[in-house]
């Protein structure tokens, strides 16, 4: 009950923020021709940051944000500057779409305290197989049950996940 009350919240935040900051430029996201393709480029571009007061008002920004500030290396825009910390999962996400057959959707872990979440792209190809993208690359999956995604991620993290729940992408 508190974590769809929570993601719900946070979506609308998101779109709020890019409402707030309409002004701030952007870049279309170029196409890619594979998941591993657009992992590669997140980890040549992205700079993780965290986000504003520890996550009190954690946000998604609008992935055509991060693009120009992948571009460009102008991480200036925005209310308290571009800041990156689960925001590359919806860029994958939005980078995913344009890749015909490719399924992409946003997970958010809870860990069991409830102090920890991490959010994360996870997709299915054209072949059937299944990954992940996250601030620590990529993974191929066999599956993408709650229980893969909580026990992968809580090896990466350190961190006992708990359950993996389906995230609504805040920019539809």
């Amino acid at each position: 009950m508190l974590v769809p009350l929570y993601l719900a919240l946070k979506a609308g935040w998101s779109r709020a923020n890019d409402w707030l900051v309409g002004h701030a430029k952007r870049r279309p996201i170029p196409q890619f021709s594979t998941p591993q393709a657009v992992a590669a480029y997140l980890d040549t571009h992205s700079r993780y940051t965290g986000d504003p007061l520890g996550g009190a008002l954690d946000f998604y920004t609008h992935p055509e944000r991060l693009q120009y500030a992948f571009e460009t290396g102008d991480w200036s825009g925005g209310i308290v500057g571009l800041r990156v910390d689960c925001d590359e999962s919806s860029w994958a996400v939005a980078a995913l779409r344009a890749i015909p057959g490719v399924v992409p959707a946003m997970y958010t872990l809870r860990d069991a305290a409830l102090v920890q979440s991490h959010v994360i792209c996870v997709y299915t190809d054209r072949d059937g197989k299944h990954g992940a993208i996250d601030t620590n690359g990529h993974r191929l999956l066999p599956d993408l049950a709650s229980s893969t995604l909580c026990a992968t991620w809580g090896a990466i993290y350190q961190c006992r996940y708990v359950s993996a729940t389906f995230t609504s992408y805040p920019f539809d």
